[in-house]
């Protein structure tokens, strides 16, 4: 498949938070981008204010990929949202620079893979072509689980190249995987985990020892 390389790096996409290291989404040390906008709104979605399509921060391909590159110590970047599918574009040419630079690309998604596949849409066929790992399907609040990197239990991880296959023997395996990072005032929560959980920690600081996440 052939998609034009003309102006790729002046493309712009709509980001809602970037997080330079992050240990539990996805395999090794990875960058987070969540991408801004979502159309599915999968009832008691965690990201919530990954939602809305209103521009948060604007970048173009050319700005995120230097950005990520400047970052010391990672082995790849993991797209999350907000629907990352639904800036397809931006992130197949922004996936082809990150793997020239010998980085990894995971993705999550709202859609299936099957439902992806079907839209024949090239810039959606190239963006899945740039990826490690898919993590796919809606989140399902009354399939909540907590495996690894999945927030409920009918989305399933796809390996779409060998690079990662030596971590299919422990994708189900059942276990809390929360971290915190605090990147100057600015606190993120992430992880594989119950929503209920952390709003029992969030409750605890806040009367325990003030801080308010």
């Amino acid at each position: 498949m052939k998609i034009s390389e003309s102006n790729s790096n002046e493309l712009k996409l709509n980001i809602g938070k970037i997080l330079p290291q992050s240990r539990v989404n996805g395999p090794g040390n990875r960058c987070v981008v969540w991408l801004q906008g979502c159309g599915i709104r999968c009832p008691h979605c965690m990201n919530q204010q990954f939602l809305s399509r209103e521009p948060k921060t604007v970048m173009t391909v050319s700005e995120l990929y230097e950005t990520i590159a400047s970052i010391p110590e990672i082995e790849g970047v993991t797209y999350s949202g907000g629907e990352p599918f639904g800036q397809a574009k931006g992130l197949y040419f922004l996936g082809r620079k990150l793997k020239g630079k010998g980085l990894t690309v995971m993705s999550y998604s709202g859609y299936t893979y099957r439902e992806l596949i079907s839209r024949k849409d090239r810039y959606i066929s190239g963006l899945l072509s740039t990826l490690d790992i898919l993590v796919d399907g809606r989140f399902e609040a009354d399939k909540a689980a907590s495996l690894p990197w999945r927030g409920s239990r009918n989305q399933k991880v796809h390996f779409l190249t060998d690079k990662y296959k030596h971590c299919e023997k422990d994708i189900d395996r059942e276990g809390v995987d929360m971290e915190f990072s605090l990147v100057d005032t600015d606190v993120t929560v992430t992880g594989n985990f119950h929503g209920d959980l952390l709003q029992k920690i969030t409750t605890r600081l806040k009367d325990d020892y003030g801080i308010i996440l």
